[in-house]
């Protein structure tokens, strides 16, 4: 049992920390706030910490992102900007290949539609160029490049392109004469951007050089534009007719440029 003197020391003690705790946390609010600032900083700091790093890290992510989308839309303003280039330079180009053509006297003998070569298929002896039903491109109308040679005529139109098959093509036959000469054959494609005469009688007077231009024969083709040249002839004792190798006058690498007649109808 705790003796009067002993008990009356541990309640005053008591009472001197009550007071003490009154006085500091009851009567100074701000004292309180220190004490339990004091037993938290360390979770709270923490967590502070984590909080500013999710923040960091959304505003690093949205900087990305509109970094990203600015980039993005740059591209496509200056992916628009190139396009208007070229379309301004193939505009320039065809202006020119029209000038050339006029020069030439196309312009005064034909309604010429200029376009422009998309591809050469891979097969074949075709071509497909940027004009279609929509400019009033029909099946069959002849097809110049801007120096005035003999290509083809088209074989098939879309709403917006045209197939062009090419007269060095395996299915294309076409009626020549050789300029100068009262001399008519049949050129026929041979696929590979080369042709022949067909049947020529080996007394007829053909050289290397000469050049071929298209007869009214056939009615595919306008008369009297150039298509080829001989290249080679051959005659074999036993034969009776002579074997002639002749390669087109248009060179692929200038038939960016392209004309199509419009007001020459082909007999079907």
């Amino acid at each position: 049992m705790i003796s009067s003197p002993k008990k009356n020391l541990i309640i005053a003690a008591v009472l001197m920390v009550f007071f003490f705790l009154a006085f500091n946390f009851i009567f100074k609010p701000d004292s309180l706030k220190n004490f339990f600032y004091k037993n938290s900083s360390s979770v709270q700091s923490f967590f502070w910490e984590k909080s500013q790093a999710t923040i960091s890290f959304s505003r690093s992510y949205l900087s990305s992102y509109k970094l990203d989308e600015d980039n993005k839309k740059l591209l496509s303003e200056n992916l628009q900007l190139l396009s208007k280039v070229a379309e301004m330079n193939n505009l320039a180009e065809e202006n020119n290949a029209l000038r050339q053509a006029l020069n030439l006297g196309l312009g005064e003998k034909f309604i010429l539609a200029p376009c422009q070569l998309v591809s050469k298929e891979s097969t074949g002896d075709f071509l497909l160029i940027n004009i279609g039903k929509n400019q009033e491109i029909e099946s069959g109308q002849t097809v110049l490049s801007q120096d005035g040679i003999l290509v083809g005529k088209i074989d098939q139109v879309y709403d917006d392109f045209s197939r062009v098959i090419m007269i060095s093509d395996a299915k294309s036959a076409t009626d020549v004469e050789i300029q100068g000469k009262e001399f008519y054959a049949l050129a026929k494609g041979q696929g590979n951007l080369k042709m022949i005469l067909d049947l020529v009688d080996k007394n007829k007077d053909v050289k290397e050089g000469d050049i071929l231009a298209t007869s009214a024969l056939g009615g595919v083709f306008p008369s009297g534009i150039a298509l080829g040249k001989v290249v080679k002839i051959q005659s074999q004792a036993a034969a009776s007719f002579l074997q002639i190798e002749v390669e087109p006058l248009f060179r692929m690498e200038n038939l960016n440029n392209l004309f199509v007649i419009k007001n020459f109808k082909p007999l079907n």
